[in-house]
């Protein structure tokens, strides 16, 4: 028996010595990125110090240029947005922001299905794994599910899903874009149906825990401002399609004194498919004409 116990004792260090040696790699990889999403992570995370900064998912990353916001602003812009993910993920990404600084300007760009409605939240930690000890990112691990911190314990799972998308981005040598915005090139040739909006607002209590923890967080420190950037909509659809999601958030931010910028149904967009790469996204054109918007709209109200 004591030999059998000394034998799974000896494995078991075994394997915590090997994941150690695997984080040790990864880590090693992660640190000297030369392209791709790690480096661009690396650098909002360590390195980036935007006075304003425009958080959220696509629909941030491909919708503002922060040349035109920070010029109007005369302030240094970076766009920090991330396809497919939104304010759990944000939330944790921030705080690896806020541990060193905060910017004057948090531009946060709201998309409901993302950022209010119920989905699988467990997905949007993939990217927050490898930052998990930077102070404050392990409580959101903690509201997607307590038992992650157990499997945090593992250096090798915090990367067991992305070893590709690290092995390319260590070799690769795309260079990195000074301000975070990533071009959406393309026009829609199609004329899209007009997807019903939900008829009443299912909030995801993590969600909501989420962005009013920001919305708290931020407070006194700088200035949060809330926006929702324009969709498709055929002519004679403005003001037409409301997202009770859109609304209940408009609703927090009322009730805080947050500014919202509401461009949702924005008449200056709708019918205009030269703006859009598909219904729920600009293009390069359309991000530039809606980008001075914003920073009009931003010059007069900050």
């Amino acid at each position: 028996m004591k030999k059998f116990c000394f034998r799974l004792l000896l494995f078991a260090l075994l394997c915590a010595g090997i994941d150690r040696l695997f984080g040790l790699g990864f880590c090693y990889l992660q640190d000297r990125a030369h392209g791709g999403y790690f480096l661009r992570d690396n650098y909002i995370s360590r390195t980036m110090r935007a006075d304003l900064l425009v958080m959220g998912s696509s629909r941030a990353v491909h919708h503002y240029l922060p040349s035109i916001l920070g010029d109007s602003l005369s302030m240094e812009c970076y766009n920090a947005g991330q396809d497919g993910c939104g304010v759990v993920y944000g939330y944790g990404k921030l705080q690896t922001v806020f541990g060193r600084y905060y910017p004057k300007v948090l531009l946060w760009e709201l998309t409901p299905a993302f950022d209010v409605y119920p989905s699988d939240n467990a997905s949007y930690l993939t990217n927050l794994r490898p930052y998990y000890d930077c102070p404050g990112v392990d409580s959101v691990f903690d509201w997607v599910n307590p038992a992650e911190r157990w499997k945090m314990l593992s250096y090798a799972y915090r990367y067991n899903s992305r070893v590709l998308n690290l092995l390319n981005d260590f070799v690769s040598h795309v260079p990195l874009t000074s301000d975070g915005y990533l071009p959406n090139p393309g026009r829609m040739n199609y004329e899209p149906e007009v997807r019903e909006e939900p008829e009443s607002c299912e909030v995801d209590p993590l969600k909501l825990r989420c962005l009013l923890r920001l919305m708290e967080q931020t407070r006194g420190k700088m200035r949060l401002v809330v926006a929702a950037s324009p969709r498709y909509l055929p002519e004679g659809f403005a003001g037409r399609v409301q997202n009770p999601g859109i609304e209940y958030v408009k609703g927090l931010c009322r009730a805080r004194g947050i500014l919202f910028l509401d461009y949702y149904n924005d008449s200056r967009f709708v019918g205009k498919k030269q703006y859009f790469k598909d219904s729920m996204h600009l293009n390069d054109e359309g991000a530039e004409v809606f980008s001075r918007i914003v920073a009009s709209d931003l010059h007069r109200a900050l």
